[in-house]
């Protein structure tokens, strides 16, 4: 129901992001509040590589550690060889912090690395778990922005984010989904490259159309 989304937040100016990230030597200082409201922020530079329960992000070869956490809860073998979005996939969950994740949102490149995981949860829940990361990831970047619903009734939305020194980024965001609930995301700098690509694209096509 809102104007913007985890991607469109995050795409903006993406490119650069990820070319000022990578093989930096220090740390960006982390905001002690939310600030700036409105505003883009760059996520926070962390030293710790990015992780969904032990799995590494962007890093190849990880698939069979993906099938090997799915089988925590899969009714059959099967439903884990290939983490891919379909109906069977849907039945399939682990625990991610304090909140239970399907996997359906969970995306593996040719070379076997997890390049995007997707989970949802209440506002509460993201807030906690924000704060379980920060312990294990460090002090995030916090923006404080407000979002609209269709009938123009404003809400405040926190965001969490932080990006390690492969160019990989969490991002967790509260009413990014609902007044109610909203997501927190890993993505690959691969990914993010992939979407950068595709938006740029699509931009191109538009121009030629004008």
């Amino acid at each position: 129901p809102y104007k913007s989304s985890g991607w469109r937040l995050f795409l903006r100016g993406c490119e650069r992001l990820q070319a000022l990230c990578i093989g930096a030597v220090q740390k960006l200082k982390s905001n002690s509040g939310a600030e700036n409201v409105g505003s883009v922020q760059k996520p926070s530079l962390t030293s710790i590589p990015l992780s969904f329960r032990g799995v590494p992000i962007g890093v190849p070869k990880q698939r069979a550690a993906l099938e090997s956490l799915c089988l925590e809860t899969a009714k059959r073998k099967e439903y884990c060889h290939d983490i891919n979005p379909d109906q069977d996939k849907q039945l399939v969950g682990v625990q991610f912090g304090n909140i239970h994740v399907p996997l359906l949102d969970t995306r593996v490149g040719a070379d076997g690395a997890v390049n995007f995981v997707k989970g949802y949860g209440t506002n509460d829940e993201l807030i906690q778990l924000a704060s379980l990361l920060t312990e294990k990831f460090g002090e995030p970047k916090k923006e404080l922005s407000t979002v609209h619903t269709r009938i123009g009734t404003s809400y405040e939305k926190l965001t969490f984010s932080w990006i390690d020194e492969r160019g990989n980024v969490l991002v967790v965001e509260t009413r990014s989904v609902s007044v109610d609930s909203g997501s927190f995301m890993f993505a690959s700098a691969a990914e993010i490259g992939k979407k950068t690509g595709e938006a740029a694209a699509v931009r191109e096509a538009s121009k030629g159309k004008l």
